[in-house]
C-alpha cells in the first residue's frame, strides 16, 4: 500500500513539474547575437547601436535591409527591433 501510494506521488510531481515545464515558452533569439551576427557585416556595432529609434523605425530599417539581402528570420526580426527600440541609444547597447 506505501508502494502504490508513493508511486501515485511520484507520478503527480513529475506530471506537474513536466506540465510546468511544457508552458513556459522556448526562449527566443538573443537579439545581441543577431545583430553581431547579420548586421555588423556592413554596419559598424557604434553605428547601429547609436541611433536611438521608436520600435516602428527600427522595423522598418530592418525591412529595408532585408530588401537589400540581409537574412534574417522572422524570430530574429522582432527580437532585434523589440531590443534595439530600448537599448539603441544607451551606453550599454554597444558594450
Amino acid at each position: 500500500m506505501r508502494a502504490g501510494a508513493l508511486l501515485l506521488a511520484s507520478m503527480t510531481l513529475f506530471g506537474c513539474a513536466s506540465e510546468v515545464a511544457w508552458a513556459e515558452p522556448p526562449p527566443g533569439p538573443d537579439a545581441r547575437e543577431v545583430l553581431e551576427t547579420r548586421c555588423t557585416g556592413c554596419h559598424g556595432l557604434g553605428w547601429v547601436c547609436g541611433e536611438s529609434r521608436s520600435e516602428v523605425a527600427w522595423a522598418r530599417e530592418v525591412q529595408r535591409m532585408r530588401g537589400y539581402g540581409a537574412r534574417i528570420t522572422p524570430e530574429e526580426e522582432a527580437a532585434l527591433v523589440s531590443w534595439l527600440a530600448t537599448a539603441s541609444g544607451s551606453p550599454d547597447c554597444a558594450d
